[in-house]
This record gives C-alpha cells, sequence and structure tokens, in this order.
C-alpha cells in the first residue's frame, strides 16, 4: 500500500540537532566503497501514488504530436512563448538551464480535433519529467556527438533532485503510432529531393533563426541531461512559437526522445520514422548522425524479429499440430508469426543508407551493426556494399563485424572470401599484439565463424585441417578450452541441424564442466522436439543426473537449462500420445519457476490428458501451472500473461467440447480456472452451462454449485436470450444450495437477486426464499444472548480441535484441509483459532495460494465484528500472517490488498510485519531510496498504532546504516532505549557498522563495550568482524585488529570463513608482513572444519602481488586454485597484482580464460582493469572494460574509475557523460556528489 511521506519530521531534525551538540560528531559524506550494494535515491515530497499519477498524466506519445501540430499553419507566436525565449535568452547568458518551459493556458490558434487540442494543451501544461528507460541501442551515445554547445549544469548533490524517480506504471499506451508505410517514405522522399534539387526555401528571418537556434539548444542540453521526455513538449512548443523548418540538431534530440521513451518494444521503430516522415515534408536534411540512428535502429529491429520469428517456429514444433498439420496452439502466435514474417525493416534500412551516403558519412557503428544485419539475413551483397564504404571511410576497426560476415560468406559457399576475411582479422590480431592498434580481440568467435563456415560450405576436411593448425600455434591448455568452446557454439549446433543427435551427444559428452550439462540439454531439447525418442530420454537423464544424485545445485541459470529438455521430453511424448510417459517431465517443470512457454506446455498437457479421458485430472494441472505462471509474473509482465493464459483456456476449452462427453467436474475446473484468469469466455461459457442438467447439478459439491450459480445468474442478466433453458438451470441450482446448506457468498447473493429480477418466475421466488429461510436469523423477541464467538455457522469444536492437533510439532497441512472440507460440507465451521493455524503453516509452507483460499473460506464462515474482542485478536494475527507471507512471496501488491482491508475495519499488521516491509525492499535496476522508504514504513506504523519491536528497529536501522545515514541510525537507537526496548545483538552489530563505515573509532568502540556488556548480549562474529575490517582497512592498526579477534574467541564464538579472510589480511598486508603466517591460516581453517575457499585464496593472491609486489608468485598460486575454484575474487585480485606491478598489458589473456570458464565479469574486476589501462594510458581498453559491465550492475566505484580515467586522457566531455549516467541511477547523494565532485 503507499505510505504517505511526510515532509518534515520536526522531531528528527531536533534529535538530529541534539545528538551531533552531545557527541559532537557531524555525519561524514563517504563515498561507497567497492562492496557496496545499497544505491539509493534522494528523498521525493511526493507520495507513491501522486507519483504515478503524474507520470500517467504527463506521459506523452512522441509520435502524435508532430502530426497535430504539423497541421497548424497560423503563423502567429504566442505571447506566453515570447515571454519564455526572452526568459531562456536570459539564461544562456547566465549560464543557467530554465528548469522547465514556463507555459501557461492561454488563447490558441484552433487545433483541427478535440482530441488534438486537449493533447496540445496537456503539453502546455506539464511538462514531463522522464524515467530513464534501461533498453539502450548498442551504439556509441549519440549525445556526446552533438555540435551546439551545451548549457553548464551544477551536479551538486542537491540537482539530484531533478531526476524523476517516479515508478512505471507498465500501462499500454492509449495511442499506438500506425507504421508507416514504405510507400509513404518513398513518396514523401521524392517530394523532398525534387525540392532541394529544384527549389530554395524561402529565407527565414532573423528573428525566427534566432528562436529556432534558442529552442535547438535546450533540447540539446535535455537530451545530455537525458531527460528525455521534456523533449517533445518543447520541441512542440518551438513549432508553435512559428519555427517552420526546425534544424536537424532539434530533430535528432526529438528521435533519441523517441526512442528512448517509446515503451513497447514493436512501437520503437514506427515512432521514430514518424519524426523522419515529418522531416521529409517540412524539406529538413536528416544529418549523419539521424541518419545512423534510424539505420541501427531498423538494423536491430530486423535482428530481433529474426529471433524472435525463431522462437515462434520452435514453438509450432513443439506444441502445434493439434487440430492441423503446421498449425499453431494458439492463434495469437500465429499472427505474431505472420507480423514478424512481413517485417521489412531491413530492407528499410538500406534504402536509408544509399540516401544517408548521398548526403555525408554514415557512423562506422551503424555501418557494422547494418553489416552483421545484411549477413545474418543472407543479402551478401547488401553487405559487402556497406562493408565496402565501411572500409573506404579509413575509420577504426571494428572486430566484431568479422564473425557475422565470416559465417555468411561460408552460407554462400564462397570460402575463399571468409579466408580473405579471417586474414584481415588475423593481420589486425597481429598488429594488436605489436601494439600498433587497439580493437577488441574476439579470436575464439572468428575461430569459431571460420568452423561455422567450412561446415555450411560441406567442407569440414578444411575445417579439421584449420583445426590442426591453431592445435600447432597455441599451447595445450588453451587449445583445449578452444576445443570445448567450438564444441559447444559450433559442432554441436551444426550436427543438430543436420539431424546427427547420437553425434551431438556424444561431443556433449566429450566437454568438461558445467558446460557439459548445457550441451547435453540442448541436445535433449532438440532431439525432443524432432521426436528422435531414444537420444532425447538418454540425453535428458545424463543432463539430470549431476541434480539427482546431489552433486550439484540448482541455479537460475540451471532452472532454464534443465525446464527446456523437460518440456520438450513431455511435448514429445503427448504429440506420441504417450500421456502418462509426459507426466514425468511435467512433474520436473513444476520444481522450476514457470518459463515463458510454460503456458503453452500446461494447455498441451491438459489436452493430452483431456485425449486420455482425464479431463478432470488435466484442467486442474493446467489450473495450477496457470495459477503459478500469473503469481511469479512481474507487475509489467502480468496483462500479457493473463491475456496468454486466457486463450489457453480457451483452447482447452474447445478442446473439450469438440471431444466426446466429458465429466461434470472437469468443466466446472475449466470454468473455475477461467474465473481465477479474470473472466470466462461467453462462447465456452454458454455451450459448458448447457451440459449441466438437474442430475448434473446434484452430484455436485458447494463451491462448484457457488460457482455455477454466480455465472448462471451473471448469463441471465447479460445474455438472456441466448439460452431457453437458463430459467430451469437456476431452479436446480438453487434447489442443490438449498439441499447442501450452501453459504454464499455475497456477490453471489446479489447476483442471484439482479437475475430474479430479470426473470420474473415466481417459482423462483418460492424457491428463493426457501433457501434464505436456512439464513434467516431468529425474531428480536427470541434473539439468544450473543454468544463468546460471533459464529455465522454452528462451531464444530471436536472437529476444530482436531485441525489444531494434525497441525502441531509435524504439520500434516493436506489432512487438515480435508478434514476442513469436510467440516464445511456438513454446514459446521471449525473455530477461528483453527483458521489462523491453518493459515500460519501454509504461509510457513510457501503455499500462499492455499492461504488466500483458507482466508476466503474463514471470512465467509465467521463475520468480523467488533463486539468480539478475542475474535478480533484472531482475525488481526490471521490477516497479519497473510501480509507476511505476500511480502516474504514478493507479492508486494498482495500485501498492500491484504493491508488495506485490516485498515479498512480498524486493524493494523504487527511491528515485526511492518519489520518484513523493509527488509523486502528490493533495489533492481532501476535505483530507489531505500532509507527514505524505511523511514516512510516505520512513520506508518506509528501512525497506524503499532508499537515498534526490537526487529521493526532492526531493520530500519540496517537500511539506514548501509546508506550511512549515522545521524539517522542513532536518533532511533535512542529512541528504541527511550521506549523500553532492549537493543538485541542484532541492533548493536548494525550500529558498531554503521559507525565503522564514517570513521566513527570513537562512538564505534563505546557502543561495541555497551553491547558485550548488555545483559541480553548473544555473541555474534558480526560486530567483531566490522571492528577488525575497520582497523584493518582504515586505521591499519595490526593490534587492535587482533585483539578484537582474542576478544571474539573470548566470547566463545567460532570463526567464520570471513573471519579467516581478515586474519589473512591482518598478516599479509599490514606490517610487519608474515606471508608464512598468512599461508598457515588455510591449515586453520581446514583444521576448523572448513574448506579454504576463493576469498581466502585470491586475499593472499592480493598481499602477494600488491604488497610484496610478487607478481610470478601471486601467479602461481591463481594458476594453482583457479582450475578447481573459478570465482571472479581470484581474477580480481590478480588484475590488482598486475595493476600494481604495470603489468596490465598481460590482462587480455586472463580475461579470455574468464570467458572461457563462464566466469561472471564483476563491476569490481572492471575496476581493476579500467585503472590498470588507464595507467597505461589506453583509454579504449579501459572503456572497453567498463562497457562490459550491464548499465543496471555498474557499481559507484565503476563510474569513478572511469570518469578518473576519461580525465587522465584529457576527454572530459566523456567523464561527464559517465557522470550524468551516475547521477541519474539514483546513488545516495553523499555517493553522488563525490563523482559528480570529480569534473566540477
Amino acid at each position: 500500500m503507499p505510505y504517505v511521506k511526510p515532509t518534515v519530521h520536526l522531531s528528527r531534525l531536533a534529535g538530529s540537532a541534539l545528538k551531533s551538540f552531545t557527541h559532537g560528531y557531524a555525519q561524514t559524506l563517504v563515498a561507497a566503497s567497492q562492496n557496496s550494494n545499497f544505491p539509493q535515491n534522494n528523498g521525493l515530497a511526493d507520495t507513491l501514488s501522486h507519483r504515478i499519477r503524474r507520470a500517467e498524466r504527463n506521459r506523452l506519445q512522441n509520435g502524435s504530436l508532430l502530426g497535430e501540430v504539423a497541421r497548424q499553419d497560423t503563423g502567429v507566436p504566442d505571447p506566453a512563448l515570447e515571454k519564455y525565449v526572452d526568459a531562456l535568452q536570459k539564461s544562456l547568458k547566465s549560464g543557467k538551464l530554465l528548469p522547465q518551459l514556463p507555459l501557461v493556458k492561454r488563447q490558441r490558434p484552433a487545433l483541427p480535433s478535440v482530441e488534438a487540442q486537449t493533447e496540445t494543451e496537456e503539453v502546455l501544461d506539464h511538462l514531463v519529467e522522464a524515467e530513464k528507460q534501461l533498453e539502450h541501442l548498442a551504439r556509441a551515445e549519440p549525445v556526446a556527438k552533438l555540435e551546439l554547445p551545451s548549457l553548464t549544469r551544477s551536479y551538486t548533490t542537491s540537482a539530484l533532485d531533478d531526476f524523476d524517480k517516479a515508478l512505471g506504471d507498465g500501462r499500454t499506451k492509449e495511442a499506438v503510432v500506425k507504421q508507416v508505410s514504405e510507400a509513404m517514405v518513398e513518396e514523401v522522399a521524392a517530394v523532398q529531393e525534387a525540392a532541394a534539387a529544384g527549389e530554395t526555401a524561402p529565407a527565414e528571418t532573423a528573428e525566427a533563426t534566432s528562436t529556432a537556434e534558442i529552442f535547438t539548444r535546450e533540447l540539446i542540453n535535455f537530451a545530455e541531461l537525458q531527460q528525455y521526455e521534456r523533449i517533445p513538449p518543447a520541441f512542440q512548443a518551438m513549432l508553435l512559437s512559428g519555427v517552420k523548418q526546425p534544424p536537424a540538431a532539434a530533430y535528432r534530440a526529438l528521435l533519441l526522445s523517441s526512442i528512448h521513451t517509446t515503451l513497447g518494444k514493436h512501437e520503437k521503430v514506427p515512432a521514430a520514422l514518424k519524426i523522419y516522415t515529418d522531416m521529409l515534408h517540412r524539406n529538413v536534411v536528416p544529418d549523419e548522425e539521424t541518419f545512423g540512428m534510424l539505420i541501427h535502429l531498423l538494423s536491430r529491429r530486423s535482428l530481433d524479429c529474426m529471433d524472435m520469428l525463431k522462437d515462434v517456429e520452435q514453438r509450432r514444433l513443439r506444441f502445434g499440430g493439434f487440430d492441423r498439420p503446421e498449425s499453431f496452439m494458439f492463434a495469437s502466435t500465429e499472427a505474431e508469426h505472420k507480423m514478424l514474417s512481413e517485417d521489412s525493416s531491413l530492407k528499410m534500412a538500406l534504402k536509408l543508407f544509399g540516401r544517408a551516403t548521398k548526403h555525408g558519412v554514415v557512423p562506422a557503428v551503424d555501418c557494422a551493426a547494418l553489416i552483421i544485419t545484411c549477413a545474418n539475413h543472407g543479402r551478401i551483397a547488401d553487405m559487402e556494399t556497406v562493408y565496402a564504404y565501411l572500409k573506404a571511410q579509413n575509420s577504426e576497426p571494428l572486430t566484431y563485424i568479422y564473425p557475422s560476415m565470416i559465417a555468411a560468406m561460408g552460407w554462400l559457399g564462397d570460402l575463399k572470401t571468409a579466408v580473405d576475411l579471417y586474414n584481415e582479422y588475423k593481420e589486425l590480431a597481429i598488429a594488436h599484439t605489436a601494439g600498433k592498434n587497439n580493437i577488441m580481440r574476439i579470436d575464439e568467435h572468428v575461430y569459431g565463424a571460420m568452423m561455422s563456415a567450412y561446415g555450411l560450405a560441406k567442407h569440414p576436411e578444411k575445417g579439421e585441417r584449420f583445426m590442426s593448425r591453431i592445435k600447432n600455434d597455441y599451447p595445450s591448455e588453451y587449445f583445449a578450452k578452444l576445443r570445448d568452446y567450438l564444441t559447444t557454439r559450433v559442432f554441436i549446433p551444426r550436427a543438430l541441424s543436420q539431424g546427427q543427435y547420437r553425434e551431438a551427444m556424444g561431443l556433449a559428452a566429450s566437454i568438461k564442466g558445467s558446460a557439459s550439462t548445457r550441451a547435453m540439454a540442448d541436445v535433449a531439447t532438440a532431439a525432443a522436439d524432432n521426436n528422435v525418442h531414444d537420444v532425447a530420454v538418454e540425453a535428458y537423464d545424463v543432463a539430470v543426473a549431476p541434480y539427482k544424485e546431489g552433486q550439484t545445485k540448482l541455479s537460475k541459470t540451471t532452472d532454464n537449462t534443465l525446464a527446456q529438455p523437460a518440456m520438450s521430453l513431455m511435448a514429445m511424448h503427448v504429440r506420441g500420445a504417450k500421456v502418462e510417459a509426459a507426466t514425468p517431465y511435467f512433474t520436473h517443470l513444476k520444481a522450476f519457476p514457470p518459463q515463458p512457454a510454460s503456458i503453452e506446455s500446461a494447455a498441451m498437457m491438459a489436452i493430452g490428458l483431456i485425449a486420455e479421458h482425464q479431463a478432470e485430472c488435466g484442467v486442474a494441472e493446467a489450473r495450477e501451472e496457470f495459477a503459478r505462471s500469473r503469481g511469479h509474473a512481474s507487475e509489467l509482465a502480468l496483462f500479457d500473461v493473463v491475456r496468454r493464459i486466457d486463450e489457453a483456456l480457451y483452447t482447452i476449452g474447445d478442446f473439450m467440447l469438440c471431444r466426446e462427453k466429458q465429466p461434470a467436474a472437469a468443466f466446472v475446473e475449466l470454468l473455475a480456472a477461467m474465473s481465477e484468469n479474470g473472466g470466462v469466455h461467453s462462447h465456452i461459457k454458454m455451450h459448458i452451462m448447457a451440459r449441466f442438467g438437474e442430475g448434473e447439478i446434484a452430484q455436485l459439491g458447494p463451491e462448484a454449485v457457488e460457482l455455477l450459480l454466480r455465472l448462471q445468474s451473471d448469463m441471465i442478466v447479460h445474455e438472456f436470450a441466448m439460452d431457453v433453458a437458463a430459467t430451469h438451470r437456476l431452479a436446480s441450482l438453487i434447489k442443490a444450495a438449498t439441499s447442501i446448506s450452501l453459504t454464499s457468498s455475497p456477490q453471489t447473493m446479489a447476483a442471484i437477486d439482479k437475475a430474479l429480477t430479470v426473470v420474473g418466475h415466481p417459482d423462483l421466488y418460492v424457491l428463493w426464499d426457501q433457501y434464505l429461510a436456512q439464513r434467516r436469523p431468529l425474531a428480536p423477541s427470541l434473539q439468544p444472548v450473543p454468544a463468546a464467538t460471533p459464529y455465522g455457522e454452528p462451531e464444530d469444536v471436536i472437529g476444530s480441535n482436531a485441525i489444531i492437533d494434525m497441525l502441531g510439532h509435524q504439520p500434516r497441512l493436506n489432512d487438515a484441509m480435508d478434514q476442513l472440507n469436510a467440516m464445511r460440507r456438513s454446514g459446521k465451521a471449525p473455530s477461528l483459532q483453527a483458521y489462523l493455524r491453518l493459515v500460519e503453516v501454509a504461509t510457513k509452507s510457501d503455499r500462499l495460494d492455499l492461504a488466500q483460499d483458507i482466508y476466503a473460506m474463514a471470512r465467509n464462515d465467521i463475520p468480523i465484528t467488533s463486539t468480539h474482542d478475542v475474535s478480533r485478536f484472531r482475525w488481526q494475527q490471521l490477516m497479519d500472517h497473510l501480509v507476511a507471507a505476500s511480502l516474504l512471496s514478493n507479492r508486494r501488491d498482495l500485501a498492500a490488498m491484504y493491508h488495506q482491508q485490516m485498515f479498512a475495519i480498524g486493524l493494523a499488521p504487527s511491528a515485526n510485519t511492518f519489520g518484513l516491509y523493509i527488509t523486502t525492499l528490493k533495489a533492481g535496476p532501476k535505483t530507489f531510496d531505500e532509507a527514505s522508504e524505511a523511514v516512510d514504513i516505520f512513520m506508518t506504523a506509528q501512525a497506524e498504532g503499532v508499537e515498534p519491536t526490537s526487529f521493526l528497529y532492526n531493520a530500519l536501522i540496517g537500511k539506514l546504516g548501509k546508506a550511512r545515514r549515522i545521524d539517522d541510525c542513532l536518533i532511533y537507537f535512542d529512541d528504541m532505549r527511550n521506549r523500553g526496548i532492549r537493543p538485541t545483538s542484532v541492533t548493536y552489530g548494525t550500529i558498531v557498522n554503521a559507525l565503522c563505515r564514517v570513521s566513527d573509532q570513537t562512538y564505534a568502540e563505546e557502543i561495541f563495550d555497551e553491547m558485550e556488556n548488555a545483559r541480553n548480549y548473544k555473541p555474534r562474529p558480526a560486530p567483531y568482524h566490522s571492528m577488525m575490517q575497520f582497523f584493518i582497512t582504515i586505521k591499519r592498526d595490526r593490534t587492535k585488529a587482533m585483539a578484537y579477534y582474542r576478544r571474539m574467541l573470548h566470547q566463545g564464538i567460532k570463526p567464520t570463513a570471513h573471519t579467516f579472510r581478515l586474519l589473512i589480511d591482518i598478516h599479509a598486508t599490514m606490517e610487519p608482513i608474515n606471508m608464512s603466517a598468512a599461508e598457515s591460516v588455510l591449515d586453520d581453517i581446514k583444521a576448523a572444519g572448513l574448506q579454504p575457499g576463493a576469498i581466502h585464496y585470491a586475499a593472499l593472491i592480493h598481499a602477494k602481488g600488491c604488497d610484496l609486489h610478487d607478481l610470478p608468485s601471486a601467479r602461481a598460486l591463481f594458476d594453482s586454485v583457479v582450475t578447481s575454484q573459478p570465482h571472479p575474487a581470484l581474477y580480481q585480485a590478480l588484475f590488482e597484482s598486475m595493476n600494481a606491478n604495470h603489468s596490465i598489458k598481460a590482462s587480455d589473456e586472463v580475461v579470455k580464460d574468464m570467458e572461457i570458464r563462464s566466469v561472471e565479469f564483476t563491476p569490481y574486476i572492471a575496476n581493476a582493469l579500467i585503472t590498470g589501462w588507464s595507467q597505461e594510458q589506453n583509454i579504449t581498453k579501459a572503456r572497453e572494460a567498463y562497457e562490459r559491465v550491464p548499465v543496471s550492475k555498474r557499481e559507484p566505484s565503476t563510474y569513478e574509475a572511469m570518469v578518473r580515467a576519461y580525465l587522465a586522457d584529457g576527454n572530459n566531455i566523456s567523464a561527464r557523460r559517465v557522470v550524468r549516467e551516475a547521477l541519474s541511477r539514483g546513488y545516495p547523494k553523499a555517493v553522488a556528489g563525490k563523482i559528480a565532485d570529480l569534473v566540477r
């Protein structure tokens, strides 16, 4: 639920001032250390709901504004715009940028439509505050190349408030820009070229030119500040001010805005082409950058369509063919296939390339994108044309184009040209080795492309000779790694494409390490999709063997790796009408997170079971899987998941209706699944309901009767004319409800009332009165004294006690649920204590869906009243469990719903649940201020009358400490003690760690001593580690560090792996250095029953290389360990050792080794490489290391290292661009301020 953020916390400000006075403490603003994983935003005064409403209100369609403004031709400038231009000119002279366009509502020229008028007024009244979208083009930043001078901006910590932190609402845009037809582009281009050749546009006045320059400069500044959503309204204001032919630079900024702010991946190209079309209408010739951006965008779109088309074809092969050969399971998939097949992005990109070459030079990176796209599509002639153009420009070589070109030549059968291209790359690589260029080496990819070319050209023997030459040129260890790489990327895919599945399985078995599992899974998937039963089963058994035997644990990577073959084998058996054989694989799928194709697989399994006369089981299995898919879907993806489930349910229902008679329970299950998904198809509902006669209805249980009552009533109200038997069926359902004493929900009762009003049949009213008589209370004069518990049904005390006993020390939840259902069928209700215990056990068993069902039963059986304190207390506990379970399942939407329900009846979650609100705050790719959110949650808890607990305080203080808000930590720490809440060991540890972060030694030692003397102190290693780390890293005091280690042992705390890591640092990095003692710590680790890990060896490598400057010894230790424990920490330590010994040039080989071993390239590894290459004055290699880390994973230290590298190279513009990106990430003010200070 949204938390209202207080604008000013008076007590907090006063407490902070008092503490600063009494302790003489001022908060130190320090940058995050390298292991900082808690970036945040500055605080915002807006509530979350206000931010979402504002983002929705201000969101604009970039493409739509041009068409409306283009049709205005009044030539009368708006007075408000004239004032704005004057203010903007003054701001340019003073070097400051106006925060937004101060446009007000005034009389404006009439627009052609009401919609256009409304849109223009919104544009002029509200400027959009942008949220930077994470999907970037894989190209150089175009902003850095804007030629007009930019306005200066001071990046102080307070400037962070200018960045919008609104969350994306994920809703589909109301107006989707339609695809611009190719014929339209051709026609407008012809008009533009004729005008450019034979006519000259009227000269603009000096005033208009000045206005255009002013607006263009502001547009460029918005682009450089990445405030992309402020560009369209500013562009529209320029058009309204009388500028009829905006400069190309202004359009370039508008195009950049469109690329970054258009949400749908299918909408980016149409929106960009609409801007291009408007340029042609206004006779504006795009500049080089604009052409390049369009070409790059179209090229990427073409590649994306190609990949999506392959995925759609695979889904047809795996799940299709039920109703007719080569058909798709879902109609939407078939429509997607048709759309992707008709994509003409590459054709348009080539035409734009032809026009661009007539007006200027196309940037190299955009040529490269077009070359790769042509190669992948087999457009060899076009590829050669673009490549020849690129070579003629004499630009810096871009090596990543060679693999695609070489493979394309192999597909054409032109091995001579493929070899020539390989030799070109080889010459570049030799020159790089000699230090003559700074290319990016991709040797393994080029070798793989050559082997692919030989295979595609049907000359595998030449490929073997090529491999023999490589083997002779490299050491055996490197060649073995290369061989595994080529086997995975080239040999196995080639064998699978040729139908040689047994040979592919043998190749997969020859690979060593985890790559073998992935390769075997690929073999199993391909074999199953092509109905090669024996190979598919054998390969799958080999792939899952390590996990079944417990040798390897499942991870996020293995989840997807093993889920794909399981899905393929299940589909293979269902296609072969062997549903029983498919069941184990479908069961395996449930152990993995839902995959994109899980909906299709569930529908296929259901259809297979229906065909085998197991319809109820099939629909139930699909219903469970669909619920799982909805539960795991993000808010942005939920709409699409629900839509696909809806289509799957329609397919299942249509298949059931086409088969012979199915059991009534199966149809009820299907209707329930449709209702859970948000609605029931009218066609399916009408035909299913027609199958329920009086006999079938009499066999149904209470839940089924209530569902059919609600659906039948809705049909009568909305679709009465479609079913003449509806009245008779409703009567039968009411009779059934009366016979089983059904307790209907208020929603069902309301639906029946409406239906009876529509029908108006007297007999139905009689039946309804009989049903209501069971629920009608006694007359007021005969009312008994209120019972101690407010049950709507008779309470079954014995049955309730039995349920509670079943949920004792070893809970038997399924047996308890059977007892509950039997009790409710008999017309009795369990006690609220039994319901509470059921919800508690269900949530602890991670069965949130079951807990929700139990809660719904409880709400129906036991109304919440304000006259029974015990009942309210139990309800508070029950709903509190639901809120907590929702938070732990990362379902904050559900938690907010239950929280709101509690608030509506005067209840509130417990303090510990509010603590969970804080501890489950997640920092995704878009960072936010977790500390401020934690304070807001704490304030909400107090506003709802919740008494804080130590857990709530610990959660709050933990978030504040990680944000280095030590003043606030101490305020809440004092508040905790003032309330009489004893700080726990966790509290003390958090405070000590926060004080160490800001180097407050005196107060940290004072709090630490207080912790050890506390009566409720439970020794924990974390506070001792914090103090040891502080004296090792900051104070460099060996005696103090060892003293805290001895105090730790004195308290009876067993050393952990981190403790031993700190001991190594003490012996190996602090004077006097004792490397023998450091190495002997490894023996101490084994003696303690642990095994030395990568972090311990990394500490020794760092000490040998950085402290002793003994790089050979460090490298020898690295080589001895990395084979058994490939870990990023080892590589980071080695790179740092190379830096200390000025040997970073040897790092390329180590980076390649990382790739072969599939070791993650962490931001801290990038930091080391950036620093090292900067010392060598090789900014290209430093930038390569920086760009290898995705934006979402870059740390503040990564930005700082890259900024320093650019400054050392004298490239201030690039340094500022990196600073702008860092500031947009929403880091704490102390962290962001330190980065911004570098370029001031």
